[in-house]
C-alpha cells in the first residue's frame, strides 16, 4: 500500500483564502468601459487644470477610477473607449427649461415676454390633443440630448390643461436617457383642497421612483406671483414644508413688470418661498434688499442668457450674485424663447454679455462659465452628488468634442477653446452613465426622424387650428392685455383703449 502524505488542513485553508483573494482582486478590477488617451476637463473642483489621463466605468455607470497618464495595467475592461485627440468635458446641464416648448421656436421674434407668451403659447392653449405634451416633450428632450445636455430642471406648466397631458410629460422624460428634476406646477383653475391632493398623489406616485432610469427628483413649479400674490405662494410655502419639496419660479424676468414685482417681495418671504429649499430663474431686477435676503436665506438663481437676450428681458448681474454668496447656474430656459439649444452658444452669450457690461474681461473666465453649465447648475439642482463634473462616484455623463472637426485651432488653454470656439458641431458623441446615447449626428437608441414626423404633423394640425380661427387683431391685443392682468404684476390702466 502506497504511503499517504498527511493531510495539513490549515495549509490547505491559507491555500484556498489565497485563491479567493486573487479572484477577488481579478473581479474588482474589471470595469464596463475604461476611457483613455482623453484630454480631460473634469470641472472637479478638486482637479481644475485639464489634463491627459483616463477613467473607468463600473457596471452602475458610475466613475470608478480616474486619474493622469495611462489606467492601471492590472484593469480589465468590457469596453475601451481610445479618446486621443479628443477632449472629454462633463455632460451639460440645464437648471431652468420647459421642454415641452420645442416646437414652438421662430415665433414672435420682435417681442418681450409677454407679447411673445400671447403669440407663441395663448394661441394654441386650446388645441392641444391627448399625445402631444408627451411628443413635444420627448421631441424637446432629445433636442437638449443631441446637443449635449445630459440633465436638466423640467418646469412644466400645468395651468388651465387636463392631468393627463401633465402626467404625459414626466412619463415621456422617464423613458428617455437624459436625466432630469421634474418640477410639479399647481392648476390656477382648481381650488386649495385639488390642488393639494393633486400634489400629494403625484408625489406619493413619483418619489419612489427617484433614482430609478433618469429621474433624479421631484420638485415644485412653483406659480409664486406668475398669477397674482394670492393664493399661490401660501399655498404653495406650506407645501414645501409638508412635503419636504424644492421648489423653482420664474421671479423678476420682464422689465415692464420689475417694480410691481419688487414690491411684492415681502409676499413671497412671508410665504416662506424665500430659503434654500428656492430657486429664481432670470431674477434679473432685484434690488439691493432683495439680493441682500437672497443671500442670507440661502436661495438660488437660474441664469439663462440666451432666453433673456432673444426677449430682451435684461442682463442679471452675475459676478454682483456671486460676489454675496448666491448659487448660480445656468439654464436654457423653454426652446421656444431661446431656440437653439446649444450650451456653447448660452456660455458665449453670457460670458461676453458680462464682461461687456463690466467692461473687463475680468469680470467672469472661461473656467467660471464652463463651471456655471456644469457643476454650479448641479449644486443649484441639489444634484451634484451625481452628476455636474468627471469625479469618482458620480454618473459617467460625458461628452466628447473633436477639436479639428470643425477645426478650433491649435490649444493653448483647453478651458478656452473649448468655450469660446467648440459648438454643438464639434460635438462627436454623448454618453450617459458610461453608455452612447448620440453618436457622428444620430442617437443610438431612438428613430429621431420618426419623432420628428409625428411632432410636425401635431403642429401642423395645432396651426391650422389657430389660423381657420381667423383671430383678429384685436383677440391678440385682448392676449396681450390680459396676460400682466392674470401674471398679477401689471396696473390696470395697461389695458387697451375700446
Amino acid at each position: 500500500m502506497r504511503n499517504r502524505r498527511p493531510c495539513h488542513p490549515i495549509g490547505s485553508w491559507l491555500h484556498l483564502l489565497l485563491i479567493i483573494g486573487l479572484l477577488s482582486q481579478r473581479a474588482a478590477a474589471q470595469v464596463a468601459l475604461i476611457v483613455e488617451n482623453a484630454i480631460l476637463v473634469t470641472m472637479d473642483d478638486s482637479s481644475p487644470e485639464p489634463f491627459l489621463g483616463w477613467f473607468s466605468v463600473d457596471g452602475s455607470g458610475r466613475i470608478a477610477g480616474i486619474g493622469a497618464g495611462h489606467p492601471p495595467e492590472s484593469l480589465r475592461a468590457t469596453n475601451r473607449l481610445d479618446a486621443t485627440g479628443k477632449i472629454v468635458i462633463p455632460g451639460m446641464v440645464s437648471a431652468h427649461s420647459h421642454l415641452w416648448s420645442a416646437p414652438f421656436r421662430g415665433i414672435a421674434a420682435d417681442q418681450n415676454l409677454l407679447g411673445w407668451l400671447a403669440a407663441a403659447h395663448a394661441p394654441f392653449s386650446e388645441h392641444y390633443q391627448k399625445g402631444d405634451f408627451a411628443a413635444y416633450t420627448r421631441y424637446g428632450a432629445l433636442d437638449f440630448l443631441s446637443h449635449g445636455i445630459t440633465t436638466c430642471y423640467n418646469w412644466v406648466w400645468n395651468d388651465g390643461f387636463p392631468q393627463a397631458y401633465f402626467l404625459e410629460q414626466f412619463e415621456a422624460q422617464r423613458g428617455l436617457e437624459q436625466r432630469f428634476v421634474f418640477g410639479w406646477a399647481l392648476d390656477a383653475r382648481l381650488d386649495e383642497a385639488t390642488n393639494h391632493r393633486n400634489l400629494s398623489e403625484f408625489l406619493a406616485y413619483a418619489r419612489p421612483l427617484v433614482g430609478q432610469g433618469s429621474l433624479l427628483d421631484v420638485s415644485l413649479s412653483a406659480l409664486g406671483l406668475l398669477r397674482g400674490p394670492e393664493p399661490f405662494p401660501q399655498w404653495e410655502g406650506r407645501w414645501l414644508k409638508e412635503f419636504g419639496l424644492d421648489a423653482q419660479s420664474h421671479y423678476l424676468e420682464d422689465p415692464s413688470i420689475q417694480v410691481q414685482q419688487r414690491a411684492q417681495w415681502n409676499i413671497l418671504k412671508e410665504a416662506g418661498l424665500v430659503g434654500t429649499n428656492m430657486m429664481f430663474a432670470h431674477f434679473i431686477h432685484p434690488d439691493e434688499r432683495i439680493l441682500r435676503d437672497t443671500a442670507a436665506a440661502g436661495a438660488r438663481m437660474v441664469w439663462n442668457p440666451l432666453s433673456n437676450g432673444r426677449l430682451a428681458s435684461g442682463l442679471a448681474d452675475i459676478p454682483g450674485y456671486r460676489k454675496l454668496g448666491i448659487p448660480v447656474g445656468m439654464g436654457l430656459d423653454g426652446q421656444a424663447s431661446s431656440d437653439l439649444s446649444d450650451p456653447f452658444e448660452n456660455m458665449r452669450m453670457g460670458l461676453y454679455a458680462t464682461r461687456m457690461k463690466h467692461q473687463s474681461a475680468g469680470a467672469m473666465s472661461t473656467h467660471d462659465i464652463l463651471a456655471q453649465h456644469t457643476i454650479r447648475s448641479a449644486e443649484v439642482m441639489k444634484v451634484a452628488d451625481r452628476v455636474g463634473s468627471l469625479t469618482k462616484g458620480k454618473f459617467a455623463d460625458f461628452l466628447l468634442l473633436d477639436p479639428l472637426e470643425p477645426d478650433i485651432g491649435p490649444l493653448f488653454d483647453v478651458i478656452a477653446s473649448v468655450v469660446m470656439c467648440c459648438s454643438s458641431r464639434n460635438l462627436t458623441a454623448v454618453y450617459v452613465g458610461g453608455n452612447c446615447v448620440y453618436r457622428d449626428g444620430s442617437f443610438v437608441h431612438h428613430d429621431f426622424p420618426a419623432i420628428r414626423r409625428d411632432v410636425y404633423q401635431r403642429v401642423d394640425r395645432m396651426r391650422t387650428a389657430v389660423e381657420k380661427q381667423k383671430l383678429p387683431v384685436t383677440i391678440w391685443q385682448k392676449h396681450m392685455a390680459n396676460l400682466p392682468r392674470c401674471l398679477g404684476c401689471l396696473p390696470e390702466t395697461s389695458a387697451p383703449a375700446k
